[in-house]
């Protein structure tokens, strides 16, 4: 399997964790509208970037790394580094032991899809 195709699995990886969790422990109506228009279009950027690999890498990037942003403000916010207002937003199943590990496990995955999918030198 080349980099593509690990970058395009890790995307959706966490595009599927972020929807299951949005469907399973949704927030107000709004925010999970927004989330699942955001994962929608994510998706459909990244299965342009599996058809047409040079048109949409640096949008495929661009989604991993402001995925990668959010969660990590997850983390901070849940661990009391800085404004507790945003704990509601990534809070699941009211357990901050889950939250913490979900939030965890997909700024992982984000983290590795950018540095993946960052060109290299030949």
């Amino acid at each position: 399997m080349d980099r593509k195709h690990i970058v395009c699995a890790l995307t959706f990886g966490v595009l599927a964790l972020q929807t299951a969790a949005t469907l399973i422990w949704p927030s107000t109506p709004t925010l999970t509208g927004v989330a699942l228009a955001i994962n929608a279009a994510a998706a459909v950027s990244t299965t342009l970037f599996l058809r047409r690999p040079a048109h949409a890498p640096w949008l495929v990037i661009a989604w991993c790394a402001s995925f990668f942003g959010w969660h990590v403000l997850g983390l901070g916010t849940l661990a009391d580094w800085w404004t507790p207002d945003l704990a509601a937003v990534f809070g699941i199943a009211r357990s901050l032991e889950l939250s913490i590990a979900y939030q965890a496990v997909a700024t992982t995955l984000a983290a590795f899809a950018v540095h993946l999918a960052l060109p290299r030198k030949a």
